[in-house]
């Protein structure tokens, strides 16, 4: 009988070490970030990284991607590129070269926004674009106030 005890608690020892092994790592924590003002808007910034080095170069390089695209896109900031070729008729104006599927799709978003912004006074954060075969919507948010525009992508009227 002695040897049934010590190999069951063997068994016991081994699979209670092997269990603890997977829970000495714990997963890395999330770490937020509230921004104001990112692009005409509020910004959260959610990183998960292995350490507080890595979540801090992380955290640094977005916000310098995002320093570097607010240098070309904003359409509040009368250095970027867009104020500067906004300014312009007939013109030709330097801008950074971009990659082509971004220009595409979220140079065109923005111009959207931007112009229904300045020709209609809508402020607010922009909380959902869509695109469908027959327009678009972009529907604008803030304390208080909200907008929904629909665009007909046959006439452009909305």
């Amino acid at each position: 009988m002695k040897p049934l005890i010590l190999s069951a608690t063997t068994v016991l020892a081994l699979a209670a070490s092997f269990a603890s092994v997977g829970s000495l790592s714990k997963p890395a924590p999330w770490r937020n970030a509230h921004y104001e003002n990112v692009l005409g808007t509020s910004m959260e910034m959610k990183l998960i990284a292995a350490s507080q080095p890595d979540a801090d170069r992380a955290q640094a390089a977005a916000l310098a991607e995002i320093k570097r695209l607010n240098s070309i896109l904003s359409g509040y900031d009368p250095t970027s590129e867009f104020s500067r070729w906004e300014r312009t008729r007939g013109e030709a104006v330097r801008v950074s070269p971009v990659d082509r599927k971004f220009l595409d799709k979220d140079v065109a978003k923005l111009g959207v926004v931007e112009r229904l912004r300045s020709a209609h006074g809508i402020h607010g954060a922009v909380n959902d674009f869509r695109v469908e075969d027959s327009g678009c919507s972009v529907s604008f948010k803030g304390p208080g106030y909200a907008a929904d525009v629909f665009i007909d992508r046959a006439t452009g009227r909305y």
